[in-house]
């Protein structure tokens, strides 16, 4: 023990044996922890309210604004290259390829112009091919 008190300096203040090459203010004569370096502790703070700052700005900043929550737009986005598209488009503006969430229009009949199912080759109304 004694040995090691050769290489470690005590403090007076605190009683803590401290290296003194990291843990010894040697212009006060005690340890870091009860005589902080002032260079070190005005950096380390400083480091602090940078942090402090950027989290309390960021948290200021509304990232959300854009953003639908009651769900009125739907998000959709291409198959092909998940670009986003706006519900109605046909087709994507990125790559070209075609939109499966539009609205497909209605056919009808070119006869007597009723309603048909997509499936549907004869107008039940007229018969006419389609």
């Amino acid at each position: 023990m004694d040995e090691g008190k050769t290489y470690f300096k005590q403090c007076t203040r605190c009683g803590h044996w401290v290296c003194p090459d990291v843990c010894w203010n040697g212009s006060a004569g005690l340890c870091e922890d009860c005589a902080p370096d002032e260079q070190e502790e005005l950096r380390a703070q400083q480091a602090q309210a940078t942090r402090e700052q950027i989290q309390t700005k960021t948290r200021a900043q509304d990232y959300t604004q854009n953003l639908d929550f009651l769900g009125r737009t739907p998000l959709v986005q291409c198959a092909n290259c998940q670009a986003k598209l706006a519900a109605g488009q046909k087709f994507c503006p990125s790559c070209g390829a075609p939109n499966a969430a539009a609205q497909v229009p209605g056919r009808f009949c070119t006869g007597c112009g009723t309603g048909l199912k997509p499936d549907q080759k004869f107008c039940a109304d007229c018969g006419a091919k389609n």
